[in-house]
């Protein structure tokens, strides 16, 4: 009985003696770790390692947010010129001399005072303009060399008023020639007309040549005046 006692005494203290430097190893770890600024760590892999579908979906998701990116730019970029665009305003003033603006007002008072549609009032401008831009040697480069010409706008004279309106439509022709032309009323190939009464009413009729059999203008193209 006394070895057998003797025996768990034994193996008692030794095992408090392990207890207890295994916890002064512990205790002796920790402060050599708060000394280092060392700690445990443990390694988590990011999504896409762990899931490869992730990164795709990533990817595609970018994909669709920079394109959708790339299109709000392109339309802010358009809204930003036509903005820019529209706050220029191009007058015919700051385009043409005065002489001339009014010279050809002073024809269609001649011309087409009596006319009612300012879609065949802005006709008559454009035909002067054709033969400026005309390749015949005939006509004159020059919008008063055009008017002037002997023989060619009896309607014309220098003693007609220029009139608010009228002088309006030639100013919105002359914007649109120099500019882009849009809003053309009459093609470009044609260089006379000659004016015809008719039930008490008076208007002009376009041809291409002076003696032409051919048909008279037929007002196809839309116009920016008459509704």
């Amino acid at each position: 009985m006394k070895v057998k006692r003797k025996t768990l005494i034994i193996f008692f203290v030794v095992s408090l003696l392990i207890f207890v430097l295994a916890i002064v190893y512990a205790v002796k770890a920790d402060a050599d770790n708060e000394e280092t600024g060392e700690g445990v760590s443990i390694y988590i892999p990011p999504l896409y390692l762990r899931y490869p579908e992730y990164e795709e979906s990533v990817r595609l998701c970018d994909a669709g947010t920079q394109a959708i990116l790339d299109k709000i730019h392109v339309l802010e970029k358009a809204q930003i010129e036509q903005e820019a665009a529209a706050s220029i305003e191009i007058k015919a003033e700051d385009l043409f001399a005065k002489e001339e603006r009014h010279a050809l007002a002073k024809l269609l008072w001649g011309e087409a005072r009596g006319i009612d549609s300012d879609t065949e009032k802005a006709a008559i401008i454009w035909c002067v303009l054709n033969r400026v831009d005309s390749e015949d040697p005939y006509y004159p480069d020059d919008i008063l060399g055009v008017i002037k010409q002997r023989g060619q706008f009896a309607g014309y004279k220098t003693s007609h008023p220029v009139d608010e309106h009228l002088l309006w439509i030639v100013d919105d022709v002359l914007v649109r020639w120099a500019t882009d032309g849009e809003g053309r009323v009459l093609p470009s190939d044609y260089l006379f007309f000659a004016s015809k009464a008719s039930e008490g009413y008076t208007r002009n009729y376009f041809r291409k040549l002076f003696k032409d059999p051919g048909p008279r203008w037929d007002w196809s193209l839309p116009s920016p005046y008459d509704s």
